[in-house]
């Protein structure tokens, strides 16, 4: 027995990736479960500019997919057995800037602009056989269904810089971002998979959460340059 494992400090597994996904060491129960990830994403991106007389306009957005289907495995008891785990998840996320700016070649710089960002989400995380060995059973499968969770932010924000000459200049900005976070979901006992749709089935327990945040961050700077190379 490592007393330093008894005693919850923290221990290097040195061992390759095919030594830890076996998980053969004698102290621990081998993984006899399949442990493969089938991931996939795409996503697209915009970039636009538009040059007028003293100011440019840009525009810059994306949106993402990410598709997460992945089987593994915990250990459980101190490593006396293994239980394995499906997780399966939906991204979707789209961000938009917009923003404008000085082009010109004075010693005043500017630039404002807005933010946004979104992402919409269902996931799913399950252990088999934690809670009931056998199929069947309620407690079978022992999950986390999230459908949906939802994350949105918006900010705007500000920055002037003016150059005294070329080796001294100020700087003034500010940035006020606001959040929203939450997620709609329960805490599952079933029986055969994770539908959860057979007599006795458990999914009575809520695990709604949602929060909301804001926060104005600044920015007050002075830049000199001692020599060109500094």
């Amino acid at each position: 027995t490592n007393p330093n494992v008894n005693a919850g400090i923290p221990q290097l597994i040195d061992q390759s990736t095919d030594e830890l996904l076996a998980v053969n060491q004698p102290a621990f129960a081998p993984v006899n479960s399949s442990t493969e990830r089938d991931n996939s994403t795409w996503g697209i991106m915009g970039d636009f500019r538009y040059d007028f007389d003293g100011f440019a306009l840009n525009y810059l957005g994306s949106y993402r997919e990410f598709t997460r289907a992945e089987d593994a495995a915990v250990l459980a008891a101190g490593g006396n057995f293994v239980v394995p785990t499906r997780f399966d998840g939906e991204y979707k996320q789209n961000s938009h800037e917009v923003r404008l700016s000085t082009n010109g070649s004075g010693p005043l710089k500017a630039q404002a602009g807005l933010y946004y960002f979104q992402e919409e989400s269902a996931v799913g995380f399950y252990l088999i056989g934690a809670l009931a060995p056998a199929p069947g059973t309620n407690g079978y499968i022992f999950g986390f269904p999230q459908d949906p969770t939802k994350a949105e932010s918006i900010a705007g924000f500000g920055q002037v810089t003016y150059a005294v000459n070329d080796d001294l200049s100020f700087t003034a900005g500010v940035r006020h971002s606001k959040d929203d976070k939450s997620r709609v979901g329960n805490t599952v006992f079933c029986s055969v998979s994770s539908a959860c749709d057979q007599p006795g089935d458990d999914t009575s327990t809520i695990n709604n959460a949602d929060v909301s945040f804001d926060k104005t961050t600044w920015r007050l700077g002075v830049d000199y340059d001692l020599s060109d190379n500094t």
